[in-house]
């Protein structure tokens, strides 16, 4: 009896890591200080995972993010040479952009499956923020590159 007991107990367990482990991967993007920094792992485990902004400055009337990937030869050295405000060079794809004013936690669930223009790249992400009056946005960091498995 007790060992009946016992391996129903194991096996429940057993179903609750499983489960556990299979939870999609979450990143979380912060504003801090005038500092743009990333909790979360630096390989993506699957193409569907959580996304995090979190906003706790207000220096600026909009701050942003861009998920992208590059063309292939690219790096992060190319990106970070870029000169500030001139748009975003061909050789950068686009997975998600938001901008946002208001202090605060959004939260996105991204799923690269549903992108055309993902390929399976590494990631990279670019923060900046828009001062006002400004069209374009200073980009001030750019963090990656962050694999996904497959």
């Amino acid at each position: 009896m007790q060992y009946r007991w016992m391996s129903k107990m194991l096996g429940g367990l057993l179903v609750i890591l499983v489960l556990a482990g299979c939870s999609p991967s979450s990143l979380t993007l912060t504003y801090k200080e005038g500092q743009c920094t990333l909790d979360g792992p630096k390989k993506i485990p699957n193409e569907s995972f959580t996304f995090k902004l979190v906003l706790e400055e207000d220096q600026y009337p909009e701050y942003g993010f861009m998920l992208i990937t590059l063309a292939e030869g690219k790096t992060l050295e190319d990106l970070r040479s870029q000169p500030q405000n001139t748009g975003k060079p061909d050789w950068v794809n686009n997975i998600i952009s938001d901008d946002h004013g208001i202090p605060g936690t959004y939260t996105y669930t991204i799923d690269l499956n549903q992108n055309a223009t993902y390929k399976g790249e590494p990631i990279y992400i670019l923060c900046g923020f828009r001062k006002e009056g400004d069209a374009e946005a200073t980009m001030f960091a750019q963090l990656g590159p962050f694999e996904v498995k497959k």
